[in-house]
């Protein structure tokens, strides 16, 4: 059963039956997706250390160690680049742009709360 549905949802996608290619918008997106994610571990990291301050992310917990803020970057941006590998190339923009805005709005947020901003 499980073939089956591997093999309905590989030949339901275009990207992976045609495995389409990245344009250079859509890496230049996933880079700056990226970057949004490295600078959201960063903020996390300058605000957790000032006192009082906790992360409100559930996954990490309320004080992720250094360690845990890498892992978790890490395996966001192989996630997020293996969604927008599955997606069709009209749609990568529309699903790595918003990993970008909430990417920098988190990062403010936290250098707001740093009192780096």
């Amino acid at each position: 059963m499980a073939k089956l549905l591997i093999f309905i949802i590989m030949f339901s996608l275009p990207s992976i039956a045609m495995g389409e290619p990245w344009t250079t918008g859509s890496k230049t997106l996933y880079g700056l997706s990226v970057l949004a994610l490295a600078l959201d571990n960063y903020s996390t990291h300058e605000m957790l250390n000032k006192p009082g301050r906790y992360e409100t992310n559930h996954i990490l917990g309320s004080h992720p160690s250094d360690q845990q803020l890498i892992t978790y970057t890490v395996a966001c941006s192989i996630i997020v680049w293996g969604v927008a590998y599955l997606l069709p190339e009209r749609y990568r923009p529309f699903f790595l742009a918003p990993i970008i805005i909430v990417g920098l709005n988190s990062t403010r947020h936290n250098f707001v709360l740093s009192g780096r901003f």
